[in-house]
């Protein structure tokens, strides 16, 4: 991390969109359901979510269990969705497949309420044209920290009426910093480790945010340089080889005002399937009480993909490590210490640490290495 002297912030206000948010104070808080999802030309399985709505001094999340999900096309085809998870309903993989130039519906039965939004047509999405990383620095608190900015271009748009919007999910390898020799299950009880497993590990995290763009913003005959997250050097993400698949998805006008406006509360709602902030509204609707108040989105989105692999910069890093005690276990009375402990030998010490220091799977890495990866 490189420290300089700030001495200058900008605070840069995104413009209001054109939605008609709804506002409500904390002491007239509502339980409304909250219905996110969406269909794409992309294989499936397709997710709906189904949440409570919460205060917005409230972070709960509360699903929606036992509801009646279907999605519907134009000609009449349809499939019911199963709960995969608490409030999460989920398509089979094998089952309906969106295609573009058809249109889509969702309907919604929670207990004795029914939910529709509108048919939403699949775009003919826009290519991605490439996706790329590079060494910036950002500020913060106090001075500036390095790190990798990535960043997309797209194909030719023709279109000033498209709208874009991007999620990704990032797929890092990373390593455990120190080899497992010995572990101490008790006073007279010491295993010796002759394995590396735990010692590389991959890990796979989706996007919390959402990125969003209309081409009415286009000066040229694409888009150059869109700007997407940054990963800092406080971060080992970046310090062995990372992998970005991003997604982009055309997107009606509609759906593009309502994930700008999600896009502008995610700092405090924690991303696209997180806790919905109470404010905006969407396009579902109360098929008998249209006046009523119903959050969330449906949207069919045209969508391409596109991977790239990233090596370590060379950067300096700052992302915490560990910090061994040494003969930790003869400096001790061992009746009284807390079992198992772990530990490497070094010369002809023993170094202890958390098995976090040894075990990559303890981050919630997997040391089966992804179908889609490569090496340089």
């Amino acid at each position: 991390m490189r420290i300089k002297p700030v001495y200058i912030f900008i605070g840069l206000i995104l413009a209001a969109s054109c939605l008609d948010p709804y506002y409500s104070g904390i002491k007239d808080y509502i339980d409304l359901p909250v219905i996110e999802g969406m269909i794409d030309n992309g294989p499936g399985p397709y997710t709906i979510r189904i949440t409570h709505s919460t205060a917005i001094n409230d972070m709960a999340i509360l699903p929606f269990r036992h509801a009646e999900v279907i999605i519907e096309d134009d000609l009449g085809a349809s499939e019911t969705l199963k709960e995969t998870a608490p409030g999460v309903y989920t398509t089979d993989p094998d089952g309906l497949r969106g295609q573009i130039g058809r249109s889509y519906r969702l309907n919604v039965k929670i207990e004795d309420r029914t939910y529709q939004s509108p048919f939403e047509l699949i775009n003919t999405p826009i290519d991605i044209d490439t996706v790329f990383a590079k060494i910036e620095e950002k500020s913060v608190t106090g001075g500036f920290i390095d790190g990798l900015q990535f960043y997309v271009n797209t194909a030719a748009i023709s279109d000033r009426n498209t709208n874009l919007m991007w999620t990704y999910s990032e797929t890092y390898k990373f390593r455990a910093e120190y080899k497992l020799d010995l572990i101490y299950h008790g006073v007279d009880s010491i295993e010796r480790v002759y394995t590396d497993t735990g010692k590389v590990c991959w890990k796979t995290n989706y996007s919390q945010e959402t990125y969003t763009w209309s081409a009415q913003k286009l000066t040229g005959d694409r888009l150059t340089n869109f700007p997407l997250h940054f990963i800092s050097t406080l971060s080992d993400k970046i310090s062995e080889r990372y992998s970005l698949l991003l997604s982009q998805y055309s997107i009606p006008l509609p759906a593009y005002k309502y994930w700008s406006e999600i896009a502008k509360l995610q700092e405090e709602a924690g991303g696209m399937y997180a806790r919905q902030p109470y404010q905006v509204q969407g396009n579902i609707v109360d098929v008998d009480n249209p006046d009523a108040t119903v959050l969330g989105y449906f949207v069919a989105a045209g969508m391409t993909t596109k991977r790239i692999f990233v090596d370590r910069p060379p950067l300096v890093f700052n992302y915490e490590e560990c910090n061994p005690l040494i003969n930790f276990y003869q400096l001790n009375n061992p009746k009284q210490l807390r079992y198992p402990l772990y530990a490497m030998e070094v010369g002809g010490d023993q170094w202890f640490a958390g098995l976090q220091c040894f075990d990559c799977r303890v981050k919630g890495g997997k040391i089966e290495k992804p179908d889609f990866w490569t090496e340089q």
